[in-house]
């Protein structure tokens, strides 16, 4: 890990009394590179104008033993759904999925469900919402068309912390 640290200050003309952009650069083992640049009127005296005035410094390599350990994963509180469909899911399905839909668009607007659908061989599915316990999740199932309507025989709530989003 190599880390190194420039500052340059450069008087480019006896006739101004403008400094070159003062920069301050700081690259990293990644390719990102900060850079702040501004313009400084010059207050030295008219004798240090010709002159050009640069100071670099460079911090030492640091071995893998010394580099920063990372911050700690925030953790999101999500809940999952797991339905099971019953055996004649393809035909019951479409008189339920307009209002099953809609009750999970109510859900997005709320800021409660993040995303969710049937499995491929349409055996069941899965929903995850954001809520902070499994007893709003619960709830959530109990309410869904699909539920209230018989076409999941089984569901359960498993309670998920989301570590990468």
């Amino acid at each position: 890990w190599r880390s190194s640290f420039a500052i340059n200050r450069v008087v480019l003309s006896s006739h101004s009394s403008v400094l070159s952009p003062a920069v301050l650069r700081v690259p990293f083992a990644t390719t990102t590179t900060t850079t702040h640049t501004s313009w400084l009127e010059s207050p030295f005296p008219s004798r240090f104008a010709n002159c050009v005035t640069a100071y670099h410094t460079s911090l030492p390599t640091m071995d893998q033993s010394t580099t920063p350990p990372a911050p700690a994963p925030v953790l999101v509180k999500h809940q999952l759904i797991l339905y099971d469909y019953i055996d004649n899911a393809a035909e019951v399905r479409p008189r339920y999925r307009a209002q099953h839909l809609a009750y999970i668009s109510a859900a997005r607007e709320r800021g409660e469900f993040v995303m969710g659908g049937a499995y491929k061989d349409l055996d069941g599915g899965a929903l995850v919402l954001k809520f902070e316990d499994t007893s709003s999740a619960e709830d959530f199932a109990r309410g869904d068309p699909y539920v209230v309507n018989g076409l999941v025989k089984a569901w359960k709530v498993k309670e998920w912390n989301v570590v990468a989003h």
